[in-house]
């Protein structure tokens, strides 16, 4: 039986692999983890999905019970999501779902993130309340929204409202501790074009997801009584490592390159003196 007689038998068949060949391929894919991390010093955390109901009341962020000056239901508190360690940036890689902010099913529910869009203008606009930012957008009403805070409770004055009206397709944002922001379906078109980057403000510790809801007249918020339905969003964090984690990173990436480099050395060695061997 020859070298080529020994590569055509079945798996079971064939001679067992030598232990200083097996997880070659392991080693080389963690060292290059590890080195890709110590080249760019970032590092993507998984992906968090959560769900976001129509009811959430993005004014209500950091408070123990949501806000009803509007009078016509204060719906539920906002989605928390907790920043980790070093985080920096957030995406929204995927949202799907629709919402409804009315019993009019024909305008006023199977709405999706980006929201209701009014060509013609509506000043749906929401104001200012308890230290959370309102929001301007002359012609999109109920979009997915968002806002940084500390581990404080937010009190006034709140930041001054952000105006999305046509300018919802940034590449990029950065809003400060307390000023709403737009997502809608976190890409830089309706339904398509290059994922959008919020970049997170100095002494964020959390993030909320939720919708402005406000009745007709003064703006203010608090018309939930009659919201539905519900969003899926996978929200995504880019994480700087803390020198000590990178300092590590850094160890385990050379030595996960250098068990790589050695393993390929001996498995190459064993390779030619198997091809140098016939077995009669």
């Amino acid at each position: 039986m020859d070298t080529a007689t020994i590569r055509s038998l079945s798996p079971a068949l064939r001679p067992p692999i030598p232990s200083e060949h097996r997880g070659t391929s392991v080693a080389k894919v963690f060292g290059a983890l590890a080195f890709l991390t110590l080249l760019t010093g970032r590092a993507f955390s998984a992906i968090e999905t959560v769900h976001v109901d129509g009811t959430a009341n993005i004014l209500g962020a950091g408070h123990s019970t949501s806000p009803n000056p509007g009078g016509a239901g204060a719906g539920t508190l906002p989605v928390l999501v907790d920043l980790l360690p070093g985080s920096v940036e957030f995406s929204f890689s995927y949202v799907a779902g629709t919402v409804g902010f009315g019993p009019n099913a024909a305008t006023e529910q199977g709405i999706g993130a980006e929201g209701l869009y009014r060509p013609a203008g509506d000043a749906a606009s929401t104001l200012s309340y308890d230290g959370i930012s309102g929001i301007i957008n002359q012609h999109r009403f109920f979009f997915l929204s968002g806002v940084f805070l500390g581990d404080s409770e937010p009190v006034d004055p709140a930041p001054a409202r952000l105006d999305f009206t046509n300018n919802d397709s940034f590449d990029s944002l950065s809003p400060e501790i307390g000023q709403t922001f737009f997502i809608g379906d976190g890409l830089t078109g309706d339904g398509s074009g290059a994922t959008q980057r919020y970049f997170v403000p100095a002494g964020a510790t959390r993030l909320f997801l939720g919708f402005h809801d406000r009745g007709p007249g003064a703006g203010l918020p608090g018309y939930y009584g009659d919201n539905s339905g519900t969003l899926v969003v996978d929200v995504s964090q880019l994480q700087v490592p803390e020198p000590a984690s990178l300092v590590v990173w850094s160890f385990l990436g050379v030595v996960g390159a250098g068990v790589a480099w050695r393993r390929s050395r001996r498995a190459s060695r064993l390779c030619s003196k198997t091809r140098a061997v016939r077995v009669g």
